[in-house]
């Protein structure tokens, strides 16, 4: 008997699955389903950062090079360029020169952005628009200027890439063009500064007035809030510091290094 009631819940089991997660209509369909533990919060290249993003931007945006899937150990592959890239040093091995040559013949997927007549659009036609595909579509071939392009918005003051700091030191004259893009948008004027002395203020009581290893180390533990707090909390960068600033006051108020009064 406990044999047969065993055997029912067994067939009971085989049929049809009644809490099925994805529509029926895909079943039987050559569909992967994955899942990612965080929402995007960016799919700039620029500045996107965590593995979860990658996940899209990897399908979206297609690097020069690749790693091939099944080598072991890691074997770079060309992608969209046309061989593997040769060193060649300069003033005796200063510095590297990586010259990437892109295969001709890949061309974007096609977009409304690539059609003049749609970058001039009245503000009443763009309002109407259900998607920005109900535009006429258009594509063009992938050129090494797209690229070229891409590592100078890494400089952008305001895209806050969390990797120029990493790629100014490969990329000669990189931080350089992050002054020059800077000089127009942070031009002098009376108020110049007045975003960095709150940073400075908040250093200060961290670490403790009079003290300059507290400094050290209070603009250290500044910049690292606000790098993590760039990637994790965007919005919330500042808000932070300041959180942190309290935590110190509150448990020690002259600072890490500071003299108590």
């Amino acid at each position: 008997m406990r044999a047969l009631f065993f055997a029912l819940l067994l067939l009971a089991g085989c049929g049809e699955i009644w809490n099925e997660p994805y529509p029926a209509s895909e079943r039987g369909r050559n569909i992967l389903y994955s899942v990612f533990a965080e929402r995007p919060k960016h799919l700039d290249p620029a500045q996107s950062y965590a593995s979860d993003e990658a996940i899209f931007t990897r399908q979206i945006y297609e690097p020069p090079l690749q790693y091939h899937y099944l080598q072991q150990p890691y074997e770079l592959i060309p992608l969209t360029a046309a061989q593997l890239p040769r060193a060649r040093t300069l003033e005796g091995g200063k510095y590297t020169v990586y010259e990437i040559r892109i295969r001709p013949g890949i061309r974007y997927q096609p977009h409304p952005g690539f059609v003049a007549e749609n970058l001039s659009l009245p503000r009443e036609r763009i309002e109407g628009l259900r998607t920005p595909y109900d535009l006429p579509t258009g594509t063009r071939e992938l050129v090494a200027d797209d690229y070229i392009y891409q590592i100078k918005r890494l400089a952008h003051p305001r895209l806050h890439s969390p990797i120029f700091g990493l790629m100014a030191e490969y990329v000669v004259g990189l931080a350089a063009f992050a002054g020059v893009m800077a000089a127009p948008i942070y031009n002098v004027s009376p108020q110049m500064g007045a975003d960095l002395i709150i940073v400075v203020f908040a250093v200060v009581v961290i670490g403790g007035m009079g003290s300059i290893a507290g400094a050290l180390a209070g603009a250290l533990l500044i910049g690292l809030i606000r790098a993590f707090g760039s990637i994790g909390f965007p919005l919330f960068t500042d808000g932070l510091m300041f959180l942190f600033m309290a935590l110190i006051l509150i448990a020690k108020p002259s600072g890490l290094f500071g003299k108590d009064a």
